[in-house]
């Protein structure tokens, strides 16, 4: 899902998520959407830290939607 579409509909997605219980799903817009928020540093660039966790929950929640989870 690209991120303008994250961004203007984020409460929409986080609604379905919830009312499906995709508890999972409604995280993955959060982080992401606070993602796009955050402050970036004076080289424009985010938090590296930050862009870890999110890259390491992004790879974990990929490879289960591949079967890798099971």
């Amino acid at each position: 899902m690209p991120d303008s579409v994250v961004m203007r509909h984020a409460d929409d997605v986080g609604d379905v998520c919830r009312q499906t219980r995709f508890d999972v799903g409604l995280q993955y817009v959060e982080r992401r959407l606070a993602l796009m928020l955050a402050t970036r540093g004076a080289d424009g660039l985010l938090p590296a830290a930050a862009v870890a966790a999110f890259e390491d929950f992004r790879l974990a929640l990929f490879a289960f939607a591949n079967g890798g989870g099971r």
